[in-house]
């Protein structure tokens, strides 16, 4: 049903019988939807006999994809639950510690994607939630594999990824929106900025939705470590867009960091540093 989420929203069960006949009798594919009903993979149109892929049988198809390319072993707690997203801690082929991160874009989030994000097609647009929370998967898969090759430090790594999943590095901290003291306000803004200026410069990249909610800040005696998370929204400097979301993008964080913790800066300049312009 994934590789119908162009063509169908809900795939007529005559489809369904015509794509299985050759390897299960009719009989048996109808038990077969039925089980997968029963257990909330599928869910059944109300007024004709079609299904749809839930939220929840996506979620078990990127699990299954994860674990048999060994990009995963093991599935744990809820870490952290968004607009757009699910995370859950897991386990890497090498017992790392990884995040799961499961894309969930519902009605209200995608109010926002239309307005601000450019990543959507027309076409895109007027399709399923789950088709939009895939390519969002695949969007932000794309963008941390190109800012990995540059090894940008304040980057999560990435493991892999599959439909609307990624697998990332654990990183133990707390969004910026959630911290109300920092040891160094100033040393926090030039990380952030410094990332900024790393993604744009050598992988021609703009993050496109950066604001405080997507900043982890890791927290510990004697220092204070950023990472940028959230890349689906990303556009390449050649975009004609991409100025635009730059200075957004900085004007969110300078705005942020003024009223938070007084730092005065000037976002023009920081603009300027970052693009050399």
């Amino acid at each position: 049903m994934v590789k119908n989420l162009k063509r169908f929203e809900f795939v007529p069960i005559e489809y369904i019988v015509k794509k299985f006949e050759r390897r299960y009798s009719q009989k048996e594919i109808v038990a077969r939807i039925k089980k997968l009903t029963h257990y909330k993979l599928i869910a059944r149109h109300p007024m004709m006999e079609a299904y749809r892929i839930t939220f929840l049988g996506l979620d078990c198809m990127a699990l299954r994809i994860l674990v048999t390319k060994n990009i995963i072993k093991a599935v744990g707690d809820v870490v952290g639950i968004g607009k757009e997203s699910e995370v859950y801690s897991g386990l890497s082929e090498n017992d790392e510690i990884v995040a799961i991160k499961l894309y969930k874009i519902g009605k209200q989030s995608f109010r926002h994607v239309a307005r601000f994000r450019g990543y959507y097609s027309d076409d895109v647009a007027q399709s399923s939630w789950l088709r939009r929370s895939i390519i969002a998967g695949l969007r932000e898969k794309e963008a941390l594999t190109i800012l990995n090759r540059f090894n940008i430090e304040g980057v999560p790594k990435i493991y892999g990824g599959a439909l609307h999943s990624v697998v990332l590095e654990f990183i133990d901290g707390a969004r910026l929106n959630e911290i109300h003291e920092l040891k160094d306000p100033e040393n926090v803004f030039n990380q952030i900025i410094e990332i900024i200026r790393r993604a744009y410069k050598d992988a021609s990249l703009v993050h496109g939705d950066l604001s405080e909610y997507n900043v982890i800040v890791r927290l510990d005696d004697e220092s204070e470590k950023v990472y940028i998370i959230d890349w689906p929204q990303f556009v390449s400097i050649a975009s004609p867009l991409s100025t635009q979301l730059l200075k957004r993008d900085i004007e969110n964080i300078a705005k942020f960091f003024k009223r938070r913790f007084r730092l005065d800066v000037d976002a023009q300049e920081v603009f300027k540093y970052i693009t050399g312009q």
